[in-house]
């Protein structure tokens, strides 16, 4: 079966503008209006109530499973499209080596162990804008993983680059 590229009016997605889910919906999803939310599962509430047309969620996403099993809901398409690089950010000039708290989105988890960074608490949070302004608001004593948009945008500095723009599987869901 061949896999068509469907039009959506509109698409669904986590975050604002900054997130890594906002940059490949609006490179994949030209032609949709693209509603942002504080989560995916609040994205995916507004396709099973029919106010959004279709859901797009990243293959990272630890509970994208949820989505696959909702007998609700069912995968459209696929793409796959390149995020911005995720790095190790904060308020301080250069990297810290030992930190109280460093907050990031759990898609990206498994990259604590490239921190380097010694830490008393990891945090997660809804998005990865949503991490960058918790380091803002714990200044000192907090890092971030987020994405170089992030970092840039919000001010932080970057420590490191723990992935370059690597290739992210979305999916897109509708409701049935």
């Amino acid at each position: 079966m061949k896999n068509v590229r469907q039009n959506f009016k509109s698409i669904a997605t986590l975050g604002n503008n900054l997130t890594c889910s906002y940059f490949a919906a609006e490179r994949y999803c030209k032609k949709s209006f693209i509603e942002m939310f504080e989560s995916f599962e609040e994205a995916a509430k507004a396709v099973k109530d029919e106010q959004i047309e279709a859901l797009f969620v990243p293959g990272a996403y630890p509970n994208i499973r949820f989505f696959i099993m909702d007998d609700s809901l069912v995968v459209k398409e696929t793409a796959i499209i390149q995020i911005p690089a995720l790095v190790l950010a904060g308020p301080f000039e250069k990297k810290p080596e030992n930190i109280e708290k460093i907050f990031l989105h759990p898609a990206p988890e498994r990259l604590l162990n490239e921190v380097e960074t010694q830490y008393s608490e990891r945090i997660f949070v809804n998005s990865n804008p949503n991490a960058c302004v918790e380091v803002l608001a714990h200044k000192e004593n907090s890092i971030a993983i987020t994405n170089d948009n992030c970092a840039r945008f919000y001010g932080l500095n970057i420590y490191k680059v723990l992935r370059p723009g690597i290739l992210m599987p979305f999916v897109i869901f509708v409701h049935v």
